[in-house]
């Protein structure tokens, strides 16, 4: 019962802590990347980013609410002019650039 309870407030279902800082670690790092230099943006349906990223859309959906409300993302709905939803915009703050530093650092002194 208990278990139960702690996988609903983690909402990870069946996934350990571990796990998920590295799906959500290897996420940022991915949104970094196809961000744009100039507004450190990067424009994808949560479809397409599920696809590159390996993960189904539920998780994907998870993990990005995980990294917003850690302050390491801003998820910018876009709308075309007729209402339509467009493509988010995932905007790496200050923040999430510092997480993948320290990724990178713990990865690369684990390769020393």
């Amino acid at each position: 019962m208990q278990e139960n309870v702690l996988e609903r407030v983690l909402s990870v279902p069946r996934s350990s802590i571990e796990t998920v800082n590295r799906v959500d670690t290897q996420l940022l790092m991915f949104i970094a990347k196809a961000a744009s230099k100039r507004t450190h943006a990067a424009m994808a349906s949560r479809r397409d980013l599920a696809r590159a990223v390996g993960l189904s859309e539920t998780r994907l959906r998870l993990a990005t609410e995980r990294l917003e409300r850690g302050g390491y993302i801003v998820i910018e709905p876009c709308f075309a002019e007729d209402g339509g939803q467009r493509p988010n915009r995932y905007v790496v703050t200050p923040a999430g650039y510092q997480r993948i530093r320290m990724a990178r650092d713990r990865m690369q002194r684990a390769c020393d």
